[in-house]
């Protein structure tokens, strides 16, 4: 059975190759995620967990015609959907309703601009 340096260093590679892989965009939803959060330390398997939430509320704010166009509002949105994720696993809690403005909100400028 390997000690436990062991494992930590096959951790360390792991978030390692996960951080070579992640555009900067997506480095940036990171950073925020994890300040949102409070998760100053670097666990193992932390990035990959946090990624997935990102890319999830990524593809679910694309479901919802919320597109990505490089805006701090749009990271707003991004972070604050997946932290919540993050956080309703423990409490259950139902979407925020400061978060649901935000997509509405952000809905509606971009019709204007698009009209």
């Amino acid at each position: 059975m390997p000690d436990d340096t062991e494992n930590n260093a096959v951790s360390n590679d792991a978030n390692a190759e996960t951080e070579n892989a992640v555009s900067d965009a997506d480095t940036l939803a990171l950073a925020t995620l994890k300040a949102d959060l409070n998760r100053s330390g670097n666990f193992p398997s932390d990035n990959n967990y946090l990624l997935f939430l990102i890319a999830a509320s990524r593809d679910w704010l694309d479901a919802q015609g919320v597109r990505d166009d490089g805006s701090a509002m749009y990271l707003q949105i991004l972070v604050s959907r997946a932290a919540y994720v993050y956080r309703k696993r423990v409490t259950g809690d139902a979407e925020p309703m400061f978060l649901r403005r935000m997509v509405h909100d952000y809905k509606l400028s971009h019709m204007e601009a698009d009209a």
